[in-house]
């Protein structure tokens, strides 16, 4: 077992290196040495995801929901070891806006909170041309991020500006210029601080 675990901090490794290909491998051979538990599933989902192999990853996300769990890895960053976030975006990558949303408004009844969950649910109706609602979606996301910002800038700061480009061009397609202005220049603001 001491092989197995050692593979995946190795995979793990790789994976935060953004070499998604040696951390499949490596994951794989973990699992091959006899690791079987829900870190290890999510590990091979997010590699998957990242490789777009989206139909393998939604088959190791779904052992880990399969038990209704909302599972989070700390070995992962958050968004890449919640398997309920990784699942939605899975279906979302492979244009199931419907299933995404769903799944995501069932994460969101039970953790209202989230800005993943918020994001994910406006990234699904934005594909399902929903886009007031989809804006109404990043606009929560963007409270939470604020507040996480403000309490850990050097982590949060990253998203926020992140959640402010996506919700400038969402503006922009609405056709809410100054808005979409607004929110791209503050965005810029935050980027040049990093």
């Amino acid at each position: 077992m001491e092989l197995a675990e050692k593979n995946y901090q190795e995979a793990i490794t790789a994976f935060h290196s953004y070499r998604y290909e040696l951390a499949l491998e490596k994951a794989l051979t973990a699992k091959e040495s006899g690791l079987a538990e829900n870190k290890l599933f999510i590990l091979l989902a997010s590699c998957y995801r990242k490789l777009d192999r989206f139909r393998e990853a939604l088959f190791w996300v779904k052992k880990i929901n399969s038990s209704y769990v909302n599972y989070c890895s700390s070995d992962l960053k958050a968004k890449d070891g919640n398997a309920l976030y990784v699942e939605g975006i899975i279906y979302s990558e492979l244009k199931e806006y419907n299933k995404a949303v769903e799944i995501f408004d069932n994460a969101l009844k039970k953790e209202k909170s989230n800005q993943f969950y918020w994001v994910g649910k406006g990234w699904g109706l934005y594909g399902l041309d929903k886009y007031e609602e989809s804006l109404s979606c990043y606009k929560e996301a963007l409270k939470i991020y604020r507040k996480l910002s403000e309490e850990n800038s050097q982590k949060y700061e990253g998203d926020l500006a992140h959640t402010l480009l996506k919700l400038g061009a969402l503006c922009g397609s609405l056709r809410l210029y100054e808005e979409s202005l607004s929110r791209s220049k503050e965005a810029i603001e935050i980027y040049r601080k990093l």
